[in-house]
């Protein structure tokens, strides 16, 4: 109730439906969400929609595709209050050099210091190259 009240109030806003959207969908509500999800896709070429084209392909072992579909969302960001960029990095760890993508999280810290994701993967990254007391500071 809460949630369809606020996507009342805010039905331009593809952020707002891309989080209903999938929390019904994973919810099981697939009908619901899929109306909302539909106005993400019918509105095209949005960071929204790059990023719901992205997710279920780096889910899914393309790499390749969900770089090029986080790419054209991370085009749009500064439309968009989500953070393409982290995802895109996420991506590029496997697809890319781990330096490259090290770099992108921290660029991303730079601008929200407290990105979860960012200071996960970095901590992680540290980690995994032994690099104990730099980890420790993430």
């Amino acid at each position: 109730m809460f949630w369809s009240q606020k996507e009342k109030k805010h039905t331009d806003d593809l952020a707002v439906a891309y989080l209903l959207g999938t929390a019904l969908i994973r919810d099981g509500q697939a009908s619901q969400g899929q109306v909302l999800v539909d106005r993400i896709l019918r509105n095209g070429d949005s960071a929204e929609a790059h990023l719901m084209l992205g997710r279920p392909r780096y889910k899914a072992a393309d790499f390749a595709g969900a770089r090029d579909e986080l790419a054209k969302a991370l085009a749009h960001q500064s439309e968009s209050p989500w953070r393409p960029r982290v995802v895109r990095t996420t991506v590029w760890q496997v697809t890319s050099s781990p330096e490259d993508a090290l770099k992108e999280f921290q660029a991303e810290l730079a601008i929200d210091p407290h990105n979860f994701d960012s200071n996960l993967q970095i901590g992680a990254m540290l980690r995994k190259d032994q690099k104990y007391d730099e980890a420790s500071l993430t």
